[in-house]
């Protein structure tokens, strides 16, 4: 007993193995409770049987009966609350519960629980759980098999919030927010499309921590089963503070699952997505055995078309820019609207219909596979309303004081993103300014116009920057190699024409690079009549310094060439 203990009026019956309480009327631990109960021992150890309690339980009572490990954590009673001929029975293999139990919170505020339950090794099951206040009614059950296979059955009807739940039970971790509806619920273990649901489920603010490293949200859910397919009125999810809101149909076969879904969201972040997946991958597929390909039997395939108007993914770290510091920054699309395609055997698709990052258009598709997905991208500013250089690197995370003025870009790439086989480049700006830029500064440095500029009154490169009428620039990608067909840059003082290559994948260059500063002797013999053309040459220029450029494009070695 857990404490001294005063019987009033009892009627027992002893023997050498068992103990017949017909009658007991006593204060067990300073608590009025009515006791009965038969059981079994060996030796005043072991004890198996059965006691009916019936009376007001508090905190003494309460620790005694948990230590005896007879109700699972997760169902026990908050105290001070009455029990009404509450029957525990229990055996070597397990502990049954039955009977009510009653808060007492005024008249108008009681609530009311029945309860039915067996909890074994094999099996767990609640064979009815009611609970009744003045404004609510929720009728429960659950069995979950574990012997021969795991099987989930489940059935509710009624209306029960979390509040209700939370002043019932000690420490309720089964019902946040809202739940009302009428459904049944079968569900085999470790096969995803086995769900069942059949019925109409609404929630609000219910927390769903099950299967899950973090818990999900659900703000409100709206939920029609149909058996083998369930429709998805309308769904809002809280991802680590971030909402989603999806509507659809889910379709279930042995399985499989089949999704045709819309997805929307206000801001969505790549971190939290991605931590969901994994969380879901790691805890449900995980006790999945895979088939003798070494995949998994089970195939999630289907349709998801999003609409985001915020996107953010992780930035890289690293710098393409020959002589800025990038910044560690997030890619942020906004907009973001395409569609995800699931496939058998773990593989998916993607395609980007529209999206805006940092003033660029980006579409395209990706398709998993090897070496990282085939990828087809395309990249593209607004003719009408012509992106600046300074406000795009500054979104990207370079510096600012790089490179000015409006820009036209259109660029295709296909590949594994890592390895691009196939591609057009072109890029045209029109009256802007080069602030810094190392490769330029040296290419200056080696055909020494610093000083023609400084003797014809031009501006300081190094510290006004180096202005030009127009930069061109196309190229080709071929097996991870940008192949620079055309460079153009018209500047004040001297003109620069390039060509050669770089390597998308370390950066090295191999390029050369043509110099001409006698642009007014330039325009003016290319203005002669049958000859001008020809003794300019393709690129205008009579006289032209070419310099060699190789090695890494952030800071090359650039030599003077004959």
């Amino acid at each position: 007993l857990p404490g001294p203990s005063h019987v009033q009026k009892a009627s027992v019956k002893a023997s050498q193995d068992s103990v017949l309480i017909s009658q007991c009327n006593m204060r067990l631990s300073d608590q009025q409770m009515d006791l009965e109960g038969d059981l079994e021992h060996r030796k005043w150890q072991d004890w198996q049987g059965w006691v009916e309690l019936s009376g007001t339980a508090r905190k003494g009572l309460s620790l005694w009966v948990k230590e005896k490990d007879w109700i699972p954590v997760q169902y026990f009673p908050r105290t001070p609350c009455t029990l009404d001929h509450l029957k525990i029975a229990w055996d070597r293999n397990g502990v049954d519960v039955r009977g009510k139990v009653l808060k007492e919170e005024g008249p108008e505020k009681a609530i009311k629980v029945k309860l039915d339950l067996s909890s074994r090794a094999e099996r767990f099951s609640i064979k009815d759980l009611t609970i009744t206040t003045p404004r609510e009614e929720a009728v429960f059950s659950l069995d979950l098999q574990q012997i021969p296979k795991s099987l989930l059955l489940l059935s509710w009807k009624g209306n029960l919030s979390g509040n209700t739940l939370d002043k019932i039970l000690e420490d309720n971790k089964l019902l946040s927010g809202y739940l009302k509806g009428s459904c049944n619920l079968i569900y085999h273990l470790g096969e995803p499309g086995s769900v069942r649901l059949n019925g109409s489920v609404e929630a609000r603010d219910f927390r769903w921590k099950w299967g899950l490293t973090d818990p999900l949200d659900i703000k409100y859910a709206d939920l029609q089963g149909h058996k083998s397919w369930t429709d998805i009125e309308k769904l809002s999810l809280g991802l680590n503070g971030e909402s989603v809101r999806v509507s659809g149909r889910a379709s279930f076969s042995k399985r499989d699952i089949d999704l045709d879904l819309d997805l929307e969201s206000d801001s969505l972040s790549w971190e939290n997505l991605s931590r969901f997946l994994k969380s879901y991958k790691e805890n449900n597929l995980t006790g999945i055995p895979k088939s003798s390909n070494g995949t998994h039997p089970f195939s999630l395939t289907g349709r998801i078309n999003f609409n985001l108007d915020k996107f953010e993914y992780p930035g890289r770290q690293a710098s393409l820019s020959p002589d800025a510091e990038h910044q560690a920054t997030n890619y942020v699309w906004q907009p973001l609207t395409g569609q995800v395609k699931l496939l058998p055997q773990g593989k998916a698709s993607l395609s980007v219909s529209s999206g805006i990052m940092c003033g660029l258009n980006t579409t395209g598709t990706w398709r998993s596979g090897p070496n990282h997905g085939l990828t087809t991208l395309f990249i593209s500013t607004d003719h009408e309303k012509k992106a600046l250089f300074q406000d795009v690197l500054s979104c990207l995370g370079y510096d600012q004081d790089l490179i000015e003025g409006p820009f036209v870009l259109n660029a295709s790439l296909e590949g594994p993103p890592k390895n691009w086989q196939r591609g057009k480049v072109e890029l045209y700006s029109a009256n802007g300014k080069i602030r810094r830029m190392t490769l330029l500064s040296k290419i200056f440095s080696v055909i020494n116009v610093i000083d023609l500029f400084s003797l014809r009154g031009l501006p300081d490169l190094f510290t006004e920057g180096f202005a030009y009428s127009e930069i061109e620039i196309k190229g080709d990608i071929k097996d991870n190699n940008l192949i620079i067909n055309k460079a153009v840059i018209k500047g004040k003082g001297l003109n620069l024409f390039g060509y050669g290559k770089v390597d998308l994948g370390n950066t090295d260059a191999n390029m050369t690079v043509l110099a001409s500063p006698f642009k007014i002797l330039d325009a003016i013999v290319s203005k002669v009549p049958l000859l001008g053309k020809t003794i300019v040459g393709k690129d205008g220029a009579i006289i032209a310094y070419p310099v060699k450029i190789k090695g890494p494009i952030r800071d090359p070695k650039v030599t003077l060439m004959p």
